[in-house]
């Protein structure tokens, strides 16, 4: 790995240190990184940006962004493109921190978010404690059928402050926990670009992890995609999905056999059937672009059509990558 800017050289350790991996978002990597800066914390605090070798002119901006700055900001690079799991470990080999925020960048979080997090974890010691933080859809962006459908926010509704959440979810995007903790089981899995979360949550609890909901602690996320992204990026899901179930774990196969790309029953038959029509390659042409014109204008027919959609790539990947060694078929 090669470092190219380094600006954190206080003497002073920071409460809290900041891992921001990143690739190719120069259109909102700044203002998170700003947001950073606007933080209120009577605390010395450092961010460390770690990019993936990004292709669209963004690392230029990081590091003069980085170079006008005080000892608060480092900037990194990969030697070469890797995943986000490498990103992530790369900044937290070098987190003088006792505690670590991990932080998606295109989270762009309130100024008050270092200090909620500092707050849960002096309200709660304890090195196995980990905070997960909320994050919302962006209130400056109009609220679209895609971006409707793609919400985050409800994956927090419903949930009371200072909730304990199972260990699945561990949100890598917005989650703190004591630096020596992750350490211990060796960070992040850097053969998985995707549920590395997940992944680490279930390693993290096999040592005891306790999580907790930090509402006080929230982002908006600025992360569109288009449809045909979304869908290619749900045949990812199915398959590193299958990973995560193949693997010799049998709470981690539990977990995967009970998700929605293993249940059975009636409903999932019609689900598959009805995908199947819709979702499969040969009609997707056609398929795809119908569904995002329906999901403005008309969602009663686009949100359920776009549904099936996903659930058919998802669920196709998943069943042609697995191989379950985990636990009892």
């Amino acid at each position: 790995m090669t470092q190219l800017t380094q600006k954190s050289t206080s003497a002073a350790t920071p409460a809290i240190s900041v891992v921001v991996p990143h690739y190719n978002r120069g259109d909102i990597v700044l203002r998170t990184l700003q947001a950073l800066e606007d933080q209120r914390l009577d605390a010395p605090y450092e961010v460390i940006v770690v990019d993936d070798c990004s292709t669209d002119g963004s690392w230029d901006l990081i590091q003069e962004f980085a170079q006008s700055r005080g000892e608060w900001l480092q900037a990194i690079r990969l030697e070469r493109n890797s995943n986000a799991s490498a990103a992530r470990n790369a900044g937290l080999a070098r987190v003088r921190a006792p505690l670590v925020l991990f932080l998606d960048a295109d989270i762009v979080t309130r100024p008050d978010v270092l200090a909620a997090h500092l707050e849960g974890h002096t309200l709660r010691p304890e090195e196995n404690v980990v905070l997960l933080g909320v994050v919302r859809f962006p209130e400056d962006l109009p609220l679209t059928g895609l971006r409707r459908l793609m919400n985050p926010a409800g994956q927090w509704d419903g949930i009371e402050p200072g909730a304990e959440l199972p260990w699945w979810n561990v949100f890598s995007g917005h989650v703190s926990m004591k630096t020596a903790f992750v350490r211990a089981v060796g960070g992040f899995d850097e053969d998985l670009a995707i549920f590395h979360d997940i992944e680490l949550g279930k390693r993290l609890h096999d040592r005891g992890m306790r999580l907790y909901l930090a509402d006080k602690a929230v982002g908006s996320h600025y992360h569109d995609r288009t449809l045909p992204q979304i869908v290619k990026f749900s045949e990812a899901y199915g398959r590193y999905f299958a990973e995560l179930g193949s693997r010799d774990d049998p709470e981690l196969y539990e977990h995967v056999r009970e998700s929605w790309y293993c249940e059975t029953g009636p409903r999932v038959v019609a689900k598959t059937m009805l995908g199947a029509v819709v979702g499969n390659a040969a009609v997707r042409p056609i398929t795809v672009p119908l569904a995002a014109l329906l999901l403005d204008r008309v969602p009663v027919v686009g949100n359920p059509l776009t549904r099936l959609l996903l659930f058919h790539v998802g669920h196709s990947a998943f069943h042609r990558s697995y191989r379950p060694r985990g636990g009892a078929a």
